[in-house]
C-alpha cells in the first residue's frame, strides 16, 4: 500500500477490524517495523474466513476460484474500511491458507484427553497451545506459555 485515506474510526492500528464485516480486517504487517513514518509504504494482510457453508465445500470454492475474482472481493472490503484506497494498492498477494483451530466437541474442554494433552514428555517437553483453552487467540497463547513456563519453574525447583 501506498498510504491508506484514513476511513471512520481509528487511525491505522496493528490489528484493524470493522464491525458487520464478512472478513476479520487486517493487520498492519509493518508494526513491528522501528520506522513508522506517515506516508511510507505499509503492508497489510487482510483475513477473511469462508463461514458461510460446509468447511468442505468453502474449501472447494476457494481454491477453484481465480485471482482474479478473489481481487475484487478483497478490495471492495478495503474500501469498506477506507474508502478512496484502491489507487493506493501497489500490489495484492493472495493465498489460500487453512488455519488449523480444534473442533470443539462435547466433552473435550472439560474431558480427560485435554488433560492428558497437557502432560509434559518426561519433564522436559512442555505444551503450550491455544486448544488447551479452546480458543484460538493470542492472549490465550500468552496464558498457556505462562502456565507452561511456570510447570517448568516447578519441575526445576523440585529437581533441585
Amino acid at each position: 500500500m501506498e498510504g491508506l485515506p484514513q476511513g471512520p474510526g481509528r487511525p491505522l492500528s496493528w490489528d484493524n477490524v470493522r464491525y458487520g464485516s464478512a472478513s476479520l480486517g487486517y493487520i498492519n504487517a509493518n508494526q513491528q517495523g522501528l520506522r513508522q513514518e506517515a506516508g511510507r509504504p505499509k503492508v497489510i494482510t487482510l483475513y477473511w474466513p469462508l463461514t458461510d457453508e460446509a468447511p468442505g465445500p468453502a474449501r472447494r470454492r476457494a481454491y477453484q476460484t481465480s485471482y482474479a475474482d478473489w481481487l475484487p472481493r478483497v478490495v471492495a472490503e478495503l474500501e469498506t474500511y477506507h474508502p478512496g484506497v484502491t489507487p493506493y494498492i501497489q500490489a495484492a498477494d493472495l493465498w489460500v491458507w487453512g488455519h488449523g483451530m480444534v473442533a470443539p466437541t462435547p466433552g473435550l474442554l472439560w474431558g480427560p484427553a485435554r488433560a492428558a494433552a497437557r502432560q509434559p514428555l518426561r519433564n522436559r517437553i512442555f505444551f503450550a497451545h491455544t486448544d488447551f483453552s479452546g480458543i484460538s487467540i493470542f492472549e490465550e497463547g500468552f496464558y498457556q506459555g505462562i502456565r507452561a513456563a511456570q510447570e517448568i519453574l516447578a519441575t526445576k525447583e523440585k529437581v533441585s
